[in-house]
């Protein structure tokens, strides 16, 4: 989030991440549990971070996203986000 800072005003920013599962459903246990050993062997990746709350708090004017959990994709990135924020 450091290097969102340093979009101008009316800048947008555009992302697309692998985040955690909702808290209801039961790969978010599994995302829990695995996260501490998921940072530490890629390279401080986090496996059940909620990128949009984060994007939301980051002090955009607007955000616009959509949750998205494409099949063809392993278990852990399934959940995934898409959008844009405007500074």
């Amino acid at each position: 989030m450091n290097q969102i800072s340093a979009i101008s005003q009316g800048g947008k920013f555009l992302f697309l991440e692998h985040v955690a599962f909702p808290d209801s459903h039961l790969g978010s246990k599994v995302q829990n549990f695995a996260a501490p050993l998921w940072k530490l062997f890629f390279d401080g990746c986090i496996l059940n971070r909620k990128t949009a709350e984060e994007i939301r708090k980051g002090g955009f004017s607007n955000v616009k996203c959509e949750n998205k959990f494409p099949s063809e994709l392993w278990l852990f990135f399934r959940p995934q986000v898409v959008g844009i924020a405007t500074k």
